[in-house]
């Protein structure tokens, strides 16, 4: 019997028959687990390089896009973090941290905005 999922919660065992994993016997997600994580931190990852892409200038959207590109997809959930706290900070700010016309604060000067200032855009 071949079995696809669709969707989070059903699978298809034969076609036009749609089962819950409930009645297939597989054990439903839970919050906390394994899989559940990684797919938060995959949908964290898809999130963060769009809004790196989107950020408002062109300028900040080259540098930030550029590094999320190269290094999201090994950030694991400290990370993840570290990265969507500083994006939240106002573009200006970031835009002269990163072209280093101001300090970083000292609430942000972790590993990933060290990673951000040492990170080489080739254009």
């Amino acid at each position: 019997m071949t079995q696809c999922y669709t969707g989070r919660n059903a699978m298809i065992d034969k076609p036009g028959h749609r089962q819950t994993k409930a009645q297939t016997g597989l054990k439903p997600e839970v919050d906390g687990s394994k899989d559940s994580d990684e797919a938060d931190n995959a949908m964290r990852r898809r999130r963060l390089l769009y809004r790196c892409s989107h950020s408002g200038t062109k300028e900040l959207d080259a540098l930030l896009g550029g590094f999320a590109k190269a290094h999201v997809a090994n950030f694991d959930r400290k990370a993840l973090d570290e990265f969507e706290t500083i994006l939240a900070c106002p573009s200006p700010d970031i835009y002269n941290w990163l072209s280093k016309r101001e300090g970083v604060p000292s609430h942000l000067d972790g590993p990933v905005m060290n990673m951000m200032l040492s990170f080489k855009l080739n254009i």
